[in-house]
């Protein structure tokens, strides 16, 4: 019986072949039918007329898996999207040429540039001062960290303003912020760091996680591990 004819129940069609095809090694209904015909992954509508080659795949028994408008199709790590029927890869790599920096950071990708030895602290300039002296002028509002060289001269720490300062004295050394409300230095719980080369970013998108390897040095322990990357710039958790 069918309910082509509802609200009347009515006798189905006689069963019947509707073409013949090659081997199948998987099929999926979502938003259509997505099947997998001597390799070639191929996208229909439901009543299997308009038959559309998306791509090739390999002769191998497939494993889809649905979400949302997308189709995940194992082992061949491939994503293929129901609404403008175009097939991705699940993961993405980058072969870095050229020098690679790796820079301190905040999380939204503002350079940091810390003082490395503790400042003076008033809304007065220190007296007699050296070469290099440094002094955190609080008479304005934002404080600002400054240089002496034979004047005092303003200096950045961070390219959105904030003030940083590498605390040295302890093991292992810290990272601290200046707290203008609390007028203290505190630390930075989670310091992150900038990996920046040409074109590093673009197989990705944002969110993504990524397996970074290759890095030689007194780094490579910290670095040859999974990693986060953040809108087209690859930030590390530290």
């Amino acid at each position: 019986m069918t309910s082509d004819y509802y609200p009347a129940l009515a006798p189905r069609r006689k069963r019947r072949m509707l073409f013949r095809t090659g081997e199948i090694y998987g099929m999926y209904a979502k938003n259509g039918i997505l099947l997998v015909e001597d390799g070639n992954l191929v996208y229909t509508d439901k009543e299997m007329n308009d038959w559309q080659i998306i791509g090739q795949l390999a002769k191998s028994t497939k494993v889809m898996c649905g979400m949302g408008a997308y189709v995940a199709i194992w082992p061949d790590k491939k994503i293929f999207n129901t609404n403008d029927k175009t097939l991705k890869d699940m993961e993405a790599s980058k072969a870095t040429a050229g020098t690679v920096t790796f820079s301190t950071c905040t999380l939204d990708g503002a350079d940091i540039t810390p003082i490395t030895k503790a400042p003076s602290i008033g809304a007065a300039s220190p007296q007699s001062p050296k070469a290099d002296d440094l002094w955190l002028d609080t008479s304005s509002t934002p404080h600002v960290i400054k240089k002496y060289t034979t004047t005092w001269t303003k200096i950045t720490t961070c390219s959105n303003g904030a003030i940083y300062w590498m605390d040295t004295g302890t093991t292992p050394n810290a990272l601290k912020l200046w707290s203008e409300s609390e007028n203290q230095w505190t630390a930075v719980a989670t310091s992150y760091t900038k990996i920046s080369n040409t074109g590093i970013g673009k197989p990705f998108e944002k969110y993504d996680v990524v397996k970074i390897d290759g890095v030689t040095g007194s780094i490579a322990d910290t670095f040859n591990q999974d990693m986060a990357i953040w809108d087209k710039r690859m930030i590390s958790s530290l």
